[in-house]
């Protein structure tokens, strides 16, 4: 699975019936899909940004506290790994 922040703003192509042309609108991801899919967008999940996770790592070795620096270190490699298998089968 791969998660995207769906409040990026992309550039979307409309058809304007009234004035017989194209136009370009951005929005947001998910209103992009919303307004370009009969099913609009996926429900939101619940996800902890890597880079979050990377920080928290970070200020533990700071702050010494070597057990969370460890387990998050930890987490970190088993996402990696996970990553490198699933970019294998693309």
């Amino acid at each position: 699975m791969k998660l995207i922040d769906a409040e990026v703003r992309v550039t979307v192509q409309s058809y304007d019936i009234e004035h017989e042309e194209y136009e370009h609108i951005e929005m947001s991801v998910s209103d992009a899909l919303d307004f370009a899919t009969d099913e609009g967008c996926p429900p939101t999940i619940d996800a902890i940004p890597v880079e979050w996770l990377q920080e928290r790592k970070n200020w533990a070795a700071i702050d010494g506290d070597y057990w969370s620096e460890n387990i998050i270190g930890k987490l970190l490699e088993a996402w990696q790994k996970e990553q490198e298998a699933q970019d294998g089968k693309a």
